[in-house]
């Protein structure tokens, strides 16, 4: 078998930009599928495309001279015709090969996916580590009525349709093999410090714009597994005892309820009780941070926290099916604040149906509460992506274009904000030489720099409201 993280068309960036360094670089799935496999006796060949910096037909040269039985290929939505080269070619020259996708975006878009892929076999659905083992043990066989595995079938290349189910069963995380490290040092040389570690997966919310949330729902039986503190900590001693310090949790939400605090707690006191000096961080909601959790955890490592607050306005949140006001955000802050812990903010600037004063209060709030950025936040803008409940409704509206690139289209309903998106644009853009030239400890510099951007915006927010 091989697996596959395609190239993206462009060659890797180096960085040393501090706001950068807890990124993940990694494809923890891919390399969990791979070390699990390989652990049950299959031969796997792991192939990050974007890593040895192939090209689409270099990606292809390699996938054809190992002759695998199964390629397995990650669909990312900016990459659909990417995807399809590499299919196409790979069928042409491995007719008797069985190609599979797999990822939660073709999980819950799974027959758009083989509308879309002619020459793809099917469709993982769930998690790939038990899909893959349930084709290289059992030819595909269902297990207890549920496939992990969405065939096509039909003999007429024009009758893409497809069968079997989508809900399945959930991986038991602790049996699983830890991930397959083969590109975690390559990660780390292009400015990718954080070691990735995946603690849990899945998130039982319901934001409007969430693949995560609908696959979550959706695919498998439990909409957030999860690891024990212990098999955590044993990974992460793991990659101490090999020089590590720095790690990074990839989880879509670490703190999604009371069990996942308890689970926090237990972790904090392994962490402690090993004596591993380490710095972490994780992805949670703001109604998550409460002090004395917060504190425990600062205390082993916790020093930076990715909040998605989305917006400043409540009728945008409300959209967005947030089911928080940003109320909460101010003490959210102003206590990670004196906790030391850094916050890293998700926010949504620019939505199709987003007026200008709600503009110019997302503005605000990133100004007054965050000192470091990274370059595309002030630019950050809805993805519309098929299969979530957002779409639904802005199609509703008559606000949806076509898709391009397995991602929705769409134009604002307020023609000033469109104005505001090319002004933002050119302002952003400008300053892209001076944000990268930054050096990883050089936050003063990034700080100066992004209140710089803050006033041009403020500047081009005053010049279109009048």
């Amino acid at each position: 078998m091989t697996l596959v993280k395609p190239p993206t068309g462009f060659p890797p960036v180096k960085f040393t930009n501090y706001s950068f360094q807890s990124m993940i670089g990694e494809t923890l799935g891919i390399a969990s599928i791979a070390s699990t496999s390989r652990s049950r006796g299959f031969t796997v060949h792991y192939l990050d495309a974007y890593f040895e910096e192939l090209s689409i037909e270099q990606t292809i040269s390699v996938i054809v001279g190992r002759s695998p039985r199964i390629v397995g290929i990650l669909l990312r939505y900016p990459y659909v015709s990417i995807v399809r080269q590499i299919t196409d070619s790979v069928r042409a020259h491995l007719p008797h090969a069985k190609i599979i996708i797999g990822g939660q975006y073709p999980s819950i878009n799974a027959k758009l996916v083989l509308e879309w892929l002619p020459s793809v076999d099917g469709i993982c659905i769930g998690d790939g580590e038990l899909a893959i083992l349930d084709l290289l043990e059992g030819a595909g066989r269902q297990i207890h009525g549920r496939s992990y595995i969405l065939w096509r079938y039909g003999p007429s290349a024009e009758k893409r349709t497809a069968k079997g189910t989508a809900l399945v069963h959930y991986a038991a995380l602790d049996d699983l093999e830890w991930p397959d490290r083969k590109y975690l040092r390559t990660a780390q040389e292009f400015g990718y410090k954080a070691v990735g570690i995946s603690s849990s997966r899945g998130c039982p919310y319901r934001c409007a714009f969430c693949v995560p949330h609908v696959y979550s729902q959706n695919s498998i039986e439990r909409p957030w597994n999860y690891r024990s503190a212990r098999s955590i900590t044993d990974e992460i001693q793991f990659h101490y005892d090999n020089g590590d310090r720095l790690f990074t949790f990839s989880d879509e939400h670490f703190l999604p309820n009371k069990f996942a605090r308890k689970r926090a707690v237990e972790f904090a006191r392994l962490l402690k009780a090993q004596r591993l000096d380490v710095k972490f961080m994780f992805d949670c909601r703001a109604d998550s941070v409460s002090e004395e959790l917060f504190a425990t955890l600062r205390d082993v490592g916790l020093y930076r926290v990715y909040i998605g607050f989305e917006a400043a306005e409540n009728s945008m949140l409300l959209d967005y099916r947030k089911d928080q006001k940003m109320e909460i955000y101010e003490s959210t802050l102003t206590l990670l604040s004196r906790l030391g812990i850094e916050a890293i903010p998700g926010m949504i600037i620019f939505s199709p149906t987003t007026t200008p004063s709600e503009i110019k209060k997302n503005i605000e709030f990133f100004a007054a509460n965050f000192s470091t950025y990274a370059e595309e936040d002030f630019l950050s803008r809805l993805q519309v992506l098929p299969g979530t409940p957002i779409a639904v409704g802005l199609k509703n509206q008559g606000l949806l274009g076509d898709m391009i690139e397995g991602e929705y289209f769409w134009k604002f309903k307020h023609p000033i904000v469109e104005a505001l998106w090319n002004d933002f644009n050119d302002i952003v853009k400008s300053r892209s030489g001076d944000f990268r030239a930054l050096r990883e400890n050089d936050k003063q510099s990034l700080s100066n720099l992004k209140k710089e951007i803050e006033r041009d915006l403020f500047n081009a927010l005053n010049k279109r409201a009048q």
